[in-house]
């Protein structure tokens, strides 16, 4: 990550050509930096590929149609297994991810003790209101039923 702050700091992109494997991070790391992500289709063309996306300089992008861009998956990864998680346990001192609470609640990248809380609790559920039932009447409108109230 501090790489990629650097590189968008000095407007440097980084390209990335995906020859197999899952690299939803330095996906995530081509797009924050403005540089290309191509998925290599053909193995046997990468030269071309190369000489395609990553030959021109960072000025002369700016005039040339890039590869089209493929959707960027920008969930996290956690540190201890490195699979894509939906949710998880984010150290407040170094900002790793966890898929789930670390053994003892020790961070395994700065060994900070952290705070879990009661987490893993269900949640509380909260009853909703009844409705009001409305009053369908004898059919004789509302005149009717103001009257039989009052008197």
């Amino acid at each position: 990550m501090n790489t990629i702050f650097a590189c968008q700091r000095l407007s440097i992109p980084i390209d990335i050509a995906k020859i197999a494997g899952d690299t939803v991070f330095l996906q995530q790391a081509s797009d924050a930096t403005h540089g290309t992500y191509i998925k290599l289709e053909h193995p046997r063309g990468l030269l071309q590929y190369l000489m395609m996306g990553f030959l021109p300089d960072q000025s002369s992008r700016r005039f040339l149609v890039p590869p089209t861009a493929v959707g960027v998956d920008f969930r996290a990864a956690c540190f201890c297994h490195r699979r894509v998680v939906d949710v998880g346990f984010v150290c407040s001192i170094c900002l790793s991810i966890f898929c789930s609470p670390p053994e003892g609640a020790i961070c395994l990248t700065c060994g900070t003790h952290l705070q879990l809380g009661e987490y893993g609790r269900k949640p509380a559920v909260v009853a909703r209101k009844k409705k009001k039932k409305r009053d369908v009447g004898d059919g004789k409108g509302k005149e009717a039923s103001s009257r039989s109230r009052l008197g």
